[in-house]
């Protein structure tokens, strides 16, 4: 490191080091500077969160699109069953907004499931507790 040549500056009232001042004003800045990326840094996660989100949404919706209505009412039986074992209660309000929530569940359990055990097609089964597996 080099340094600093720095003179003494003298004000009517005697002398008086800057050095101690530039350090404070320098720490200042680079605190600022600091306090900028982490802010930049919060922001990019989350618009890369709500980018994810936005496609989790897509695909969920593209997914069940493409169900018969067959298998979607499957699928909403599966989610109903599912609430039940939760305890849920039919007439809580927002149930419809839980069941919608719990096929989405269902949906990416169930690509999850099919993407290992390749080949298995079918939407059928039971509803599992979430607490037991």
């Amino acid at each position: 490191m080099k340094a600093a040549n720095l003179s003494i500056q003298r004000y009517s009232g005697g002398t008086k080091n800057v050095l101690p001042h530039a350090l404070a004003a320098w720490e200042g800045r680079a605190e600022a500077e600091e306090a900028r990326r982490e802010a930049d840094a919060r922001t990019d996660e989350q618009r890369r969160h709500e980018r994810d989100e936005r496609e989790r949404r897509r695909r969920l919706a593209d997914r069940r699109a493409a169900l018969s209505d067959e298998a979607l009412a499957t699928l909403r039986h599966r989610a109903e069953e599912a609430l039940a074992i939760e305890g849920v209660e039919r007439v809580r309000l927002g149930y419809e907004v839980l069941v919608k929530l719990k096929i989405d569940e269902l949906l990416e359990r169930d690509s999850l499931r099919m993407a290992v055990e390749s080949g298995r097609e079918s939407l059928e089964g039971e509803a599992v507790d979430p607490r037991t597996g």
